[in-house]
């Protein structure tokens, strides 16, 4: 069985307001009810973990009765560490989503598990386009560009990673004592010695940090409404509660 870890534990302090970012409406639903509708298409039988801040648990419930929602901890890795505990047995392939990000498709769900099947591990991944500069700074503290870095083996990383659940907990127990967090879930992958294969990603694949994303996501969702291939897909009443919809 497959299982999905969702991280939801984010305080949102850069979207502001007083409602968690999670629970906020996109195109008219709760924005972690489009990020799980992916793989509700992409995978065939999972089990789902939430790591949420206690003050979402009850809203949380509401919108996902069936899902096991958990305690997010003071930082990404011990959430996910939080969530991965609280797996049932037989589950031996884990995908781990960022709450955040509604518009992950269920093609890309199915080829980084298809991909982590055969590898162990996979993350999706988009090329850098922009020229990358080192920032330095002028006398007076203020910034300079300085060498153009090469993009041309740079990719940036998303979410949903896959990962055999014995490497992930290999790699959470090699990071318990680490000096310092992750940068990202294939850093956490990389740092336990495992390696992580490279799947084409989806620049739609945005993550929602500020009002602007949201901004950006309702009119992607519109325009994949107009073309009729939404990426995201109506959660069943099965696991979305009446307020979801």
């Amino acid at each position: 069985m497959d299982a999905l870890v969702l991280l939801a534990a984010g305080e949102s302090r850069r979207y502001g307001g007083n409602v968690s970012k999670i629970l906020r409406r996109l195109a008219g639903k709760p924005l972690i009810v489009r990020a799980l509708a992916p793989f509700l298409v992409g995978v065939e039988r999972m089990a789902l973990v939430i790591a949420a801040r206690p003050a979402d648990r009850a809203a949380l419930k509401r919108i996902l009765p069936r899902a096991n929602i958990v305690d997010g901890g003071a930082s990404r890795g011990a959430s996910l560490a939080q969530a991965v505990k609280a797996l049932p047995a037989g589950v031996e392939m884990v995908l781990i989503h960022e709450a955040a990000r509604p518009l992950a498709s269920a093609e890309v769900v199915r080829r980084v598990l298809a991909a982590a099947r055969r590898d162990g591990a996979a993350a999706p991944i988009v090329p850098v386009l922009d020229p990358l500069h080192h920032v330095g700074q002028f006398d007076g503290g203020r910034p300079r560009l300085e060498d153009t870095g090469d993009r041309s083996r740079l990719g940036a990383a998303q979410t949903p990673v896959a990962v055999r659940r014995e490497l992930l907990e290999g790699a959470l127990e090699a990071a318990r004592d680490a000096e310092s967090e992750p940068a990202d879930d294939v850093d956490l992958l990389q740092r336990g010695g495992v390696a992580v294969t490279a799947v084409r990603g989806d620049v739609k694949n945005l993550r929602i940090t500020t009002p602007a994303d949201m901004d950006l996501a309702e009119a992607l969702l519109r325009g994949s409404d107009r073309c009729a291939s939404s990426g995201s897909t109506p959660a069943p009443a099965s696991w979305a509660g009446a307020s979801s919809r």
